[in-house]
């Protein structure tokens, strides 16, 4: 099943993205692993932001992992970026997940 597109709007700080990340039917274990986030506008732009996703002990074996925006993260223009998500350890272990996450950013108006 494809992930919703998820909705921000441009210069938030918040919500916080919970990705849970699975290998078949069961959770990542994420214990010693680190978790990115990079973002770009579509296929023929390059990344625009990376952020570290945040692990936390209690919840690395079940495949959570915490994006946090900072300020600035979000100054984006309105529109549908795409974001991928890429886990790292130790001994050059690099996995990219395959799915593919949509982000729709609007303007605030506020």
């Amino acid at each position: 099943m494809a992930n919703p597109i998820i909705q921000l709007v441009r210069n938030d700080t918040e919500p916080q993205l919970e990705l849970v990340l699975t290998s078949g039917s069961s959770p990542m274990d994420l214990t010693g692993k680190r978790v990115y986030l990079h973002l770009r506008r579509n296929a023929r732009s390059g990344v625009l932001l990376t952020r570290e996703a945040v692990v936390p002990t209690n919840t690395a074996t079940e495949g959570k992992a915490y994006v946090d925006w900072t300020d600035g993260d979000l100054d984006l223009s309105r529109g549908t970026y795409e974001a991928e998500i890429e886990v790292t350890g130790t001994d050059n272990y690099r996995q990219t997940v395959f799915e593919v996450l949509e982000l729709e950013v609007r303007e605030d108006f506020a």
